[in-house]
């Protein structure tokens, strides 16, 4: 029976960790800060940048950008770089994977949260294999680079653009949507996408309930393989 027992947690624990995986991202529950705090300011225009696996983009409650490498991997390091436009109105974040194209396996984010200010946009590009994003108190713009995409959104709270911004020629490879109730006002636009592509067991999309919002937020995404959509309700 030992052998069994073993092989049945082994089964478990790697279970454990895809789900959490595709639902945000799995925490080492050390959550090292590997940058110092950014205050918001004056900045208007936030664009982040990374070649990290995983990364992980949340909304917090302060008035700082926070750094964490919440990596289960305690091997990968992570370094953060900032620069401002002269007026100090833009700020771009460049997060650093040390090695990143020695291993493709997801164990876990480097986790940036945004400070509570609302920002005029906050764009995301950059080499990154997965992103996981929370519902932010800002516009969002997102570029593709093959990347899978996971949005976790809490529908009281959305009330700001995400865009999705694919192309032909470089597609999101994946992306999850996960809403915690049935949004009532919220419009989906997809570009470029194959109806065989959809997936929507929770029936979001039926009737084109999802297209026939009150006209904002919009949720546009453009051009993904796949695109999935759940209703967490309870």
């Amino acid at each position: 029976m030992r052998p069994l027992k073993r092989v049945c947690l082994l089964c478990l624990c790697i279970t454990y960790m895809f789900t959490c995986t595709a639902c945000g991202y799995i925490s080492n529950d050390k959550n090292e800060k590997i940058h110092d705090d950014i205050p918001a300011g004056n900045i208007k225009n936030v664009n982040i940048s990374s070649n990290a696996r995983s990364i992980v983009i949340k909304q917090g409650v302060t008035d700082h950008f926070e750094f964490y490498n919440a990596d289960l991997d305690e091997g990968d390091q992570y370094e953060v770089e900032v620069a401002y436009d002269e007026d100090g109105s833009d700020l771009d974040i460049l997060v650093t994977m040390e090695n990143a194209a020695a291993g493709n396996d997801i164990l876990g984010s480097v986790v940036v949260w945004i400070p509570q200010k609302e920002f005029e946009c906050i764009e995301i590009d950059g080499e990154y294999r997965q992103l996981s994003f929370y519902t932010l108190n800002s516009d969002v713009v997102i570029h593709a680079n093959d990347a899978s995409v996971i949005m976790n959104l809490m529908t009281d709270e959305l009330d700001h653009n995400i865009t999705l911004a694919g192309s032909e020629s470089s597609s999101f490879g994946r992306v999850m949507v996960y809403f915690d109730q049935v949004p009532e006002n919220v419009r989906i636009e997809l570009n470029g996408i194959s109806q065989n592509a959809i997936n929507d067991p929770s029936g979001f999309l039926a009737g084109d309930k999802g297209e026939s919002g009150g006209g904002e937020p919009v949720i546009s995404i453009n051009s993904a393989d796949r695109i999935d959509f759940y209703v967490k309700e309870e």
